[in-house]
């Protein structure tokens, strides 16, 4: 993001009439993307223009003259796309009367500053007019007009000197740790581990702590193994180690320590694709205390009512004539696509008569069944449009998934391997299917319990594919919840089978423990993919154990403020995904607790 002086200055001039800005451009490609993102003090946001304009200007007015005497300009965007090459500078009083004050040619750098002439005007423009590299729009993440003494401002504040094995991604420098801003970030322009940042003061400093804050969605980016470190003499002395955290947040206590300069080194990421983020890199002396407690998550209902209303939206403007919706999985999966966002549509209050409703209802039967998620999704939807309208269908699905059982309990795809994750979506369907009049041969559902009590791992948790080593299929939260969720299908389906309740007592307890020590919502703990899968997996854990907190903490009050916070502005979630969509619906929607 910004570096102090300039997050400092950007406060100092807010009360001065920032807030009362306007802002203007040639055009904007998108939404996400308009001209007051480029002013916001917010390295992570953007404006750019139109994806067919090679040339283009962005302007800020501000309510009274504003005098200043540089410019600076952030792309921020990787490889230079957008960056501006060539551009002018222009202001004045009126838009016809503009005065440009400084030409810049041949710029090909990510951030570039240029002073000119001290000037007072309302009206701060830039004209682009040629890209470094014109593969984009003409593209700025943040455009600086700061008009005080920058060195009397650095000076004041006592800033440290900061440094990496890697360089810095454009507009995600090394200093971006360190600001005090969790908008921006470090990102090495090279994922290649290990990478380490560090920080060297001009005065020995005494610390015992450190906290780390990265931007996790889905566990990217996100240190699994470091090491933080201090300089003693000409070597690097290891403090502490810390390993296996899937958290956000993260926080290592050590001895107390003196030192001039500080190390983190990362050799392994929950998720190594974007490369290690930290946002906020933070060492502090405790003593006898403790880091100060996170704030307790306590999202406003209005708030989750409307992202649902924004996401069911998008689910419907993404349905395409056919009836169904066209992911990378329709191919293969085309009940299941359409019997997800079905069930998602309704347990976000599509009424059951309601023609989108009953139209998915009649596509559904059309379609083949043939494979095991397709089957459960359309029993479940079924089950949640009517108790009593679809019995018959329910026990053709329900006869079909009986069929497809293996002989250790589980279900595959159901061809090939069996694996946790089809047999908990299989036992789902069934379950569903018996909730709406079909009838299950109690073998069934012996079977699977019997490999439920049988199949955890050491640890207490459950894995995708029980039979593989830890090291190849780890225990994750996802597959926990999975377990879990099998037990409970079980118990309900056999009321009368108290001796394989009892064997499930340790099991279940072992499992729930684990999550308790281990669940956060950024993203599948053990794993960090399958983010949103495993999300809607903890609600229904939550629904069918009755918990309102893991390890203390409420699972569904962090769940939907993260996922509030991860939203995209057209309503979807992930970037656009179907199915991430669907989960976050069925999260926020408390899906598992189903009504009449």
């Amino acid at each position: 993001m910004l570096p102090r002086w300039l997050a400092l200055l950007y406060l100092i001039l807010l009360p001065l009439g920032l807030r009362a800005q306007s802002y203007e451009a040639s055009s904007f490609e998108r939404d996400e993307f308009q001209p007051a993102r480029a002013f916001d003090g917010d390295g992570g946001t953007r404006w750019s223009a139109s994806f067919k304009d090679k040339t283009a200007w962005i302007q800020v007015t501000f309510p009274e003259a504003r005098t200043c005497d540089r410019l600076t300009i952030v792309s921020g965007i990787r490889d230079l796309k957008g960056a501006p090459r060539d551009f002018e500078i222009l202001a004045g009083d009126a838009v016809e009367k503009l005065k440009s004050l400084k030409k810049v040619t041949g710029n090909d750098q990510d951030r570039v500053e240029t002073r000119f002439a001290r000037t007072a005007a309302k009206i701060w423009r830039i004209d682009v007019t040629a890209l470094i590299n014109d593969r984009w729009s003409p593209t700025i993440s943040e455009i600086l007009f700061p008009g005080a003494d920058e060195k009397a401002v650095e000076a004041a504040i006592g800033t440290g000197r900061y440094s990496s094995s890697v360089p810095g991604l454009g507009g995600h420098e090394v200093d971006k740790a360190f600001d005090g801003d969790r908008r921006s970030r470090f990102e090495p322009a090279d994922a290649k581990l290990p990478v380490w940042v560090q920080v060297q003061l001009d005065d020995k400093a005494e610390y015992d702590g450190v906290q780390i804050r990265h931007q996790a969605e889905g566990g990217f980016g996100v240190a699994r193994k470091l090491e933080v470190q201090v300089l003693s003499g000409r070597r690097w002395k290891t403090v502490a180690r810390h390993e296996g955290d899937f958290r956000d947040l993260q926080r290592v206590r050590f001895k107390p320590t003196t030192g001039t300069a500080w190390r983190i080194e990362v050799s392994e990421l929950v998720d190594a694709r974007p490369g290690w983020r930290p946002v906020e890199i933070d060492f502090v002396l405790l003593g006898e205390g403790d880091f100060a407690a996170e704030p307790a998550a306590n999202p406003d209902q209005k708030k989750i009512n409307e992202a649902i209303d924004r996401g069911m939206a998008w689910l419907q403007k993404e349905r395409k004539p056919s009836g169904n919706w066209e992911v990378g999985n329709t191919k293969d999966y085309p009940l299941g696509v359409m019997a997800l966002g079905a069930l998602a549509l309704r347990k976000s209050g599509l009424d059951r008569d309601d023609p989108v409703i009953l139209d998915l209802v009649q596509r559904t039967e059309a379609l083949p069944k043939q494979k095991v998620y397709s089957v459960a999704l359309e029993a479940m939807f079924l089950r949640a449009v009517s108790k009593q309208r679809y019995t018959e269908r329910l026990q053709a699905l329900a006869d079909w998934l009986a069929d497809k059982q293996a002989p250790d309990g589980q279900w595959g795809y159901p061809d090939g391997r069996p694996d946790l994750s089809n047999m908990q979506y299989a036992l789902l369907g069934l379950k569903a299917a018996v909730e709406g009049g079909a009838k299950v041969d109690d073998k069934v559902f012996e079977k699977a319990w019997d490999f439920a009590i049988k199949r955890p791992q050491k640890d207490g948790g459950y894995n995708y594919v029980a039979e593989r080593k830890p090291k190849d299929e780890p225990t994750t939260g996802s597959m926990t919840a999975a377990g879990l969720a099998v037990h409970s299908i079980c118990a309900r389906m056999l009321p009368r089978d108290k001796t394989r309740a009892k064997a499930a007592e340790a099991p279940i307890a072992e499992a729930l423990a684990w999550l308790d020590q281990r669940w956060v919502p950024e993203m599948n703990p053990g794993k960090g993919s399958s983010h949103y899968y495993w999300l809607y997996g903890l609600e229904r854990v939550g629904a069918f154990f009755e918990r309102r907190e893991f390890g203390g903490r409420s699972w569904y009050a962090e769940g939907a403020q993260h996922l509030l916070d991860w939203q995209e502005r057209d309503g979807s979630w992930s970037r656009r995904s179907y199915e991430d969509t669907c989960f976050a619906l069925l999260f926020l929607n408390r899906a598992s607790v189903t009504g009449d």
